[in-house]
């Protein structure tokens, strides 16, 4: 027995060669009609490298893609570089645990001539490891007390590892698929604003961002050629916190809430293996912080690491939008 693509093109009968990449992803197997129609026969089903990055640190499902991203924040702060200017420079290390699935129906070839229709789930894993620099200006703004501009830009480089995947028949037949790693790098560029104002005991912060970003894969590296694609993103968000009313070790934490609103001009893009393309244009997000309320210092620390401790806030925000539903850790201020 034989398995074709819809085009008639016949499959190896232990496996099929697979193109995989951590921002863009062609996979050529089992394909069904309906998507071959569309794709020539070439079925891509795309990470969106980029928006894991944005995303930090947790776990999202979209379409058929299963996601889980862990990243490490590292950032310091260099002040008054520039009069009260500051520059903020980062450091995260992304690492990703992508997990493509999807069943679709292939046409099989019996050897009395006839053909029939054969379920197969498919199944192809990934991770990725990668780093993108940053740098960031925090210019506050003396006309309007509490609103700082920050304008930025950022560039990183990284690449899959350790890609499997394979595809099983209701009948109990498996193919395997071989894979050559791939190359990527990714780049943000664009200006968020923070306005913050108190209130009795409460703080409203107001959050707003413009930026561009994009991936797309090294010359040459692994079978993706020159894949590139890239969005950009309106984001808005309020966070109002309030202190718990009491003292910790010379503490006094606050509580936060928070929502954030996020538009993509053009969409944000999921192909998926053997389905229509997932076109996402808005992610809403709702979330909790705790942080300190007041500055505190630590004696035998140096200046640099108070510094990181008068900033450091942790919570977890929810997303969902258009078949997307993530839970996130955020560092800092959550937009």
């Amino acid at each position: 027995m034989n398995r074709r693509f819809a085009s008639g093109r016949r499959c190896p009968p232990a496996r099929d060669h697979v193109r995989f990449g951590a921002a863009l992803c062609t996979a050529v197997l089992l394909v069904s009609p309906r998507a071959a129609a569309q794709e020539n026969d070439e079925v891509q089903a795309r990470i969106n490298y980029v928006y894991a990055t944005q995303f930090g640190f947790g776990g999202y499902k979209v379409g058929g893609l299963n996601a889980n991203v862990y990243q490490l924040p590292i950032a310091f702060t260099v002040d008054d570089v520039i009069g009260s200017w500051d520059l903020e420079i980062g450091l995260p290390i992304t690492y990703g645990d992508f997990g493509f699935s999807t069943s679709v129906d292939v046409p099989v070839d019996r050897e009395d001539g006839t053909r029939e229709v054969e379920n197969f789930f498919v199944r192809v894993d990934t991770n990725t490891i990668g780093i993108e620099p940053r740098l960031q200006l925090d210019i506050p703004i003396h006309a309007l007390p509490g609103l700082r501009v920050s304008p930025f830009g950022a560039f990183g480089f990284g690449t899959t590892f350790d890609t499997s995947g394979s595809a099983r028949s209701t009948s109990g037949a498996r193919t395997n698929f071989s894979f050559t790693e791939g190359q990527f790098y990714t780049y943000q560029i664009g200006v968020t604003s923070l306005y913050t104002y108190p209130w009795n005991d409460f703080t409203f912060l107001l959050g707003n961002a413009f930026l561009y970003a994009g991936d797309a894969t090294f010359g040459g590296g692994g079978d993706l050629g020159d894949d590139v694609e890239g969005y950009g993103t309106f984001r808005t968000g309020i966070e109002v916190r309030h202190p718990l009313g009491f003292t910790f070790y010379g503490i006094a934490p606050d509580v936060g809430a928070f929502f954030v609103y996020n538009l993509f001009t053009p969409s944000l893009q999921f192909t998926r293996v053997a389905r229509r393309t997932l076109e996402i244009d808005e992610i809403f997000e709702l979330g909790a912080t705790v942080g300190a309320a007041k500055p505190y210092e630590i004696s035998w620390l140096p200046r640099v690491l108070n510094d990181a401790l008068d900033e450091f806030r942790i919570g977890i925000g929810y997303q969902t939008g258009q078949r997307l539903d993530g839970v996130r850790v955020t560092f800092g201020v959550p937009f």
